[in-house]
């Protein structure tokens, strides 16, 4: 992941302020093991994937319709 994550947008449970460089996660906010992605994509906002069964996910701001 990569970003600021005040919105949440990194996916990683919190709203806390990251440093602007890439980090690797291998676990989401329950604990549970993330698939691995094939496609990513990235707004000012949230951030949107398709794993590698191409099941979607999204996460972020929210306010945006990008939820659900």
């Amino acid at each position: 992941m990569w970003g600021f994550n005040i919105y949440g947008q990194c996916g990683v449970g919190d709203k806390k302020k990251k440093p602007c460089e890439p980090t690797r996660i291998f676990y989401g906010p329950d604990g549970e093991e993330l698939p691995l992605f094939a496609k990513v994509a990235c707004s000012k906002n949230a951030t949107y994937a398709i794993d590698q069964l191409g099941a979607p996910y999204s996460w972020g701001k929210g306010f945006t319709g990008h939820g659900g």
